[in-house]
């Protein structure tokens, strides 16, 4: 019997470092902003740091995805694309509706579903996006062999089982299989059968959510906010958040390794980091006019 392995998936590490470096532009973009007078000095448009890096990490976005299927053509066997929808499919996801083969099994709303094609375990997909969370999705026995249940399995993007469902005991009304899984590369369908068994989902759904929590804001610039008749060729300096600080801040990858070096990964954020201690800008390279 043909069992679905996991294929990584390495557009949640492509999707991390994206973010990585939108909230360094923002950080550079942000750094200070001065006026330049005729003798050569900063007067006080202040010098703020991070302003502006801070409030674009503090823009969220959610939403709520529900899949119903009911947008692909009426079909006895529907082979389902494997890109339907923008999440990637495996090869043997099928689809039903039940205006063409009434009685095969019972949609939760609308005329289609879908159905693990051959009986195959472990069929898997993708969500669109790192940020994208499975909520769950509703199951049904059709008029063939069936498990008595089936359960959702989450794996990062190196293949490990990171996320597990409970299992969900399957009857001919569908049923609800909460998921409510953080973020993950790739996801199955597992069913109890030791052989080939059937079942049938509709409604997948899923939360689109991009958090960034801001990191605690730098202190002790020098010169100091607000400063006067500073030099043009002055430094700027500033000390940074340690790590610790930065991990009780919040657990979002993009915010913490926005901001510090550090030996962690997208699926361990908080990883082993180093204190930043003083950072410091060269004016050198600026030219004023």
């Amino acid at each position: 019997m043909k069992n679905y392995k996991k294929s990584r998936n390495f557009r949640f590490l492509f999707g991390m470092c994206a973010a990585t470096l939108v909230a360094v532009i923002g950080f550079f973009g942000g750094i200070c902003s001065a006026e330049i007078t005729e003798d050569g000095r900063m007067e006080p448009a202040e010098i703020t740091v991070l302003e502006s890096f801070t409030s674009n990490l503090s823009k969220n976005a959610t939403g709520t995805v529900v899949l119903d299927f009911d947008d692909l053509p009426p079909a006895s066997i529907g082979h389902l694309p494997s890109d339907y929808a923008g999440l990637e499919w495996d090869s043997d996801w099928g689809w039903k509706s039940e205006s063409v083969d009434p009685g095969y099994s019972e949609p939760h709303s609308g005329d289609n579903y879908l159905y693990n094609g051959w009986g195959y375990n472990n069929l898997g997909f993708s969500l669109p996006g790192p940020e994208n969370r499975l909520s769950g999705a509703w199951f049904a026995k059709p008029r063939v062999t069936t498990p008595d249940s089936v359960r959702f399995n989450g794996y990062d993007v190196f293949d490990v089982l990171v996320q597990q469902s409970a299992w969900l005991t399957l009857s001919n009304t569908p049923q609800y299989l909460a998921a409510n899984f953080a973020p993950v590369a790739r996801i199955e369908v597992q069913h109890s059968s030791p052989g080939p068994a059937w079942y049938t989902m509709d409604d997948l759904t899923y939360e689109t959510e991009f958090i960034c929590e801001p990191p605690p804001e730098p202190n002790n610039p020098d010169p100091c906010d607000g400063a006067t008749e500073v030099p043009l060729d002055a430094n700027l300096a500033w000390n940074g958040a340690t790590a610790s600080a930065i991990s009780a801040g919040g657990s979002n990858s993009a915010s913490t390794s926005a901001i510090d070096e550090h030996d962690s990964s997208a699926m361990n954020p908080s990883g082993t980091q180093a204190p930043q201690g003083e950072r410091m800008l060269d004016t050198d390279c600026f030219t004023f006019g």
